[in-house]
């Protein structure tokens, strides 16, 4: 089974219902395999015991451990370890539309980091409802610890990554999280920021605002395929070109996204995309 771009509103509002996740197995690389995991913790393990049993049983398929599940407030994620004991992931959820989650989104005023510099107060807010259950299992990670996430989750790892650094962030469809302040204390982070196409989560909050994003992109253009920080002017007409193919093929039909700026977020898409390169 191979995913193709999705352009439903279930695929980005409801990203994990109906789902077969890993369809091929544990992917080859770490980008294909974070962008599932990001997309597989949105199943909502926390209010279904179904729910569960299929993320636990799905990691397992793939070698790893069942893992640790947390949910607090509006924020969960899962962290599990592979089978040898050499890669550990942090999988924070993204945004969901029938929850707070967009209350978070919207709090984009800056607060003080505690390891320096502004940040956007509703994910630090997030992310201090797991914090202190949290932090403790972060010391003992064993392997390549590797912390990942699709939108809201993405910058949870983003913050994450700030206070107990990995050997690896994997974010898609990552908003800006804090300023250039912020940002130094992510020095030495490997970071992999990928933003699909016209992805416009990627573009908020505005930098007007004093936000900065992490490194530059890991962009999918709109053919899916990854390029490293293209020049404004190409990705400007490859958005132009994405559009308005959009116009012709999707937006019309019943049940799908008005404007590629909004599927181009959809979770499916970036695994669909990473997981053919």
């Amino acid at each position: 089974m191979t995913y193709h771009y999705d352009a439903s509103r279930s695929a980005l509002f409801s990203p994990a219902r109906n789902a077969v996740f890993f369809p091929r197995g544990r992917p080859p690389g770490e980008p294909a395999l974070c962008a599932e995991m990001s997309r597989l913790v949105y199943a909502p393990f926390d209010q279904d015991s179904e729910a569960k049993r299929t993320v636990q049983d799905t990691l397992r398929r793939i070698g790893f451990s069942p893992g640790y599940l947390f949910s607090s407030g509006d924020t969960q994620g899962f962290l599990t370890t592979d089978a040898d004991r050499s890669v550990t992931i942090l999988a924070f959820r993204g945004t969901e539309v029938a929850t707070g989650d967009w209350a978070t989104d919207l709090k984009a005023w800056q607060s003080a980091w505690p390891e320096g510099g502004r940040v956007h107060q509703g994910f630090a807010a997030a992310l201090a409802a797991v914090w202190t259950d949290l932090a403790p299992r972060l010391e003992e990670m064993p392997g390549r610890s590797i912390y990942t996430g699709h939108s809201l989750g993405a910058a949870l790892a983003v913050l994450t990554a700030s206070r107990r650094p990995p050997h690896a962030l994997y974010t898609y469809g990552s908003p800006r999280v804090g300023d250039d302040e912020f940002l130094r204390t992510l020095t030495g982070v490997q970071s992999h920021r990928y933003s699909n196409c016209c992805d416009m989560v990627c573009r908020l909050p505005l930098e007007v605002f004093g936000y900065r994003h992490l490194g530059p992109a890991l962009y999918l253009n709109r053919e899916g395929t990854v390029q490293a920080a293209p020049a404004d002017a190409a990705v400007r007409r490859d958005h132009l070109q994405a559009r308005l193919r959009y116009l012709w093929r999707w937006s019309w039909r019943p049940g799908t996204l008005w404007t590629r700026d909004l599927a181009d977020h959809s979770p499916v898409n970036y695994f669909s995309a990473l997981s053919q390169s």
